[in-house]
């Protein structure tokens, strides 16, 4: 008859030969389905490495990763061992990922309402170059004639993440923009923009993966030209080196149909005479965005979003902040309220189709006001806009959501039909 205390042994003895049998070790790591994706990028996005001990919570948060670089369709992945947990396991398998790539070059039409006038143009989006994940944005908008001159915009943008598998990111932009002033009793303006910039941004995570807590340098060199609209002669010019200093958080997941997460930070803008600009002032902004998903309806949204905005002078002779459009107040014209002080608030609420879920109905309100200075904010009182809309998220290609919102404002007769081809934040 067995006493208790070899009982006791034998049942240790059992337990640790259990789990010697249980525990199971990666052999490799592979991806099936990346024919434009590289697998340096992918490896980037994975919590675990070959030899560790296999653990699905890991498995299943790298291939949320790579989802939430918006480069696929789906990901999935599968054992190849023929791994069930509580089952008689082998000393290591093979974990494969099945991924099902978007199309990464588009040339998609851009449509803009303002002042009841529709702007048309055209992008080249292009993504994932070289199968790195660098980003090329060309877009042009011709907003018709004004006074006889062509109102146009022409916007290059280029991103490079992980310079050399790095934390570092690189981005560069080019633009020229013209809008012409009338002037009464005076010769009316066509005033140009030109503008170069680079920006430097860090992962701040051990790892270097492209989520957690950032920080931006960003340098831009703006010219504003006041050109005579009959004369073409030069009557003003403004200058200004701008530099610029972001420190946030970002964690924002792609689901199938919708976004979950938040992102936070405070960005800085500032020029000074002393580095070679025509005025000196400071730009502050906090932002705050959130996206929500409910257990009981995963495939719903709520998004949140707030900004505040403060600047102590002007920018290039012109407030430093605007407000309407179809990104902001929803109700009002592009750029209808100007100051040096802003304050916004956004709120959607999103839900797809029973039998189509790729489209989405959404109603929203918008709050906001720009200000003179800090000190008037709460004081000026605030703009209100409520409205509905359809979001219809076209799966083939990256970052592509088509959306029209009709908004209403609750402080005047203004309302206003808008669209685009992105989130309104």
């Amino acid at each position: 008859m067995l006493k208790t205390e070899n009982i006791f042994c034998l049942l240790i003895l059992s337990v640790f030969s259990f789990s010697a049998v249980a525990v199971s070790h990666v052999r490799t790591i592979s991806y099936e389905g990346n024919f434009v994706t590289q697998d340096s990028l992918l490896q980037r996005q994975l919590t675990f490495r070959e030899g560790d001990v296999l653990d699905i919570k890991k498995i299943e948060a790298s291939a949320q990763a790579m989802m939430d670089t918006g480069l696929f369709r789906s990901v999935e992945y599968y054992l190849a061992e023929d791994y069930t947990a509580g089952g008689e396991d082998t000393d290591s398998v093979d974990v494969v990922y099945l991924l099902h790539e978007r199309y990464y070059v588009l040339l998609i039409p851009r449509l803009r309402s303002d002042e009841n006038q529709v702007h048309l143009g055209v992008q080249l989006q292009w993504d994932n170059l070289f199968g790195l994940n660098h980003r090329l944005r060309y877009r042009v908008f011709n907003r018709g004639h004004v006074s006889g001159i062509s109102e146009k915009q022409h916007r290059i943008t280029y991103s490079y993440p992980n310079v050399n598998d790095s934390k570092f990111a690189l981005s560069f932009r080019l633009s020229e923009d013209n809008s012409v002033t009338v002037n009464e009793g005076t010769e009316d303006h066509n005033v140009i923009d030109r503008a170069l910039g680079v920006g430097l941004f860090k992962w701040l995570n051990r790892r270097g993966v492209n989520r957690g807590w950032f920080m931006g340098l960003d340098l831009a060199h703006i010219n504003r030209s006041y050109e005579g609209v009959v004369s073409g002669a030069l009557l003003d010019e403004v200058n200004t080196l701008m530099l610029g200093f972001e420190y946030g958080y970002r964690l924002v997941h792609e689901y199938a149909y919708n976004r979950g997460g938040r992102s936070f930070g405070y960005k800085l803008d500032f020029a000074d005479r002393d580095l070679g600009s025509d005025a000196s002032f400071f730009k502050h902004r906090l932002y705050y965005k959130s996206y929500y998903r409910f257990d009981s309806r995963p495939d719903d949204n709520l998004n949140v979003q707030t900004i505040l905005g403060y600047a102590t002078d002007d920018v290039l002779n012109d407030s430093a902040f605007s407000l309407g459009g179809n990104s902001d107040l929803r109700g009002y014209e592009s750029d209808e309220f100007k100051g040096n002080a802003l304050l916004l608030m956004n709120i959607e609420y999103l839900t797809p189709d029973d039998d189509y879920k790729n489209l989405r109905y959404v109603a929203f309100s918008d709050i906001g006001n720009t200000y003179d200075s800090i000190r008037e904010i709460g004081h000026g009182g605030l703009k209100t806009v409520v409205g509905v809309g359809i979001r219809w998220k076209i799966p083939a290609f990256v970052n592509l959501d088509l959306r029209i919102d009709y908004g209403v404002s609750l402080n005047d007769d203004s309302y206003r039909v808008s669209a685009s081809s992105h989130h309104a934040f």
